[in-house]
């Protein structure tokens, strides 16, 4: 058996169509992509909370290589300025747009935004119940769309048409 150095390998593994991400690769061939999906569910799944699977079913079916129309990306669809919120609140590590496509940093990123800023500073800053619906409308809609509105069950009307769609698929989920 011929043993490679990282540089080499890495070389071959982009030529073999795979990206390499933490200590996992991951197909990056169209033709993978299916499979892809497959295994990134079952890797990441079981250490998820019922609240961010959901928010990963909607967002990108577990499809970590897509990119949305408002240039969101990955698992949780991390907007720009998500990330710009992240590299000056979060943990003190920088990531750029990019780093996004690996499914780690975007499930860290996308779980601090979800739990840390909406669940615990923007929630309570808007004076609104800790519940999913609130949670994931802030998520949808943007944190200062629902304090304008207030709670999103008992207002649900006055929700823009996307974040009712949003909420109608969590529940679906439920």
């Amino acid at each position: 058996m011929k043993y490679i150095n990282r540089r080499e390998f890495l070389k071959k593994s982009a030529l073999a169509g795979l990206a390499v991400t933490g200590s996992l690769l991951f197909p990056t061939s169209a033709s993978s992509k299916r499979l892809s999906k497959e295994v990134i569910k079952k890797i990441f799944e079981p250490k998820l909370d019922p609240l961010t699977k959901k928010i990963i079913e909607i967002e990108s079916n577990w499809r970590y290589w897509i990119k949305g129309d408002d240039n969101d990306i990955g698992l949780m669809q991390i907007t720009p300025i998500v990330l710009k919120e992240w590299n000056t609140h979060g943990t003190g590590r920088l990531y750029g747009e990019y780093d996004l496509f690996d499914p780690y940093v975007n499930l860290e990123v996308g779980k601090w935004y979800l739990h840390e800023r909406i669940g615990k500073h923007y929630l309570p800053h808007y004076d609104l119940k800790q519940t999913d619906e609130n949670k994931a409308a802030s998520y949808n809609a943007g944190p200062p769309t629902i304090g304008k509105i207030g709670d999103a069950l008992e207002n649900y009307d006055q929700l823009p048409k996307k974040t009712q769609k949003y909420l109608d698929k969590l529940k679906k989920l439920s």
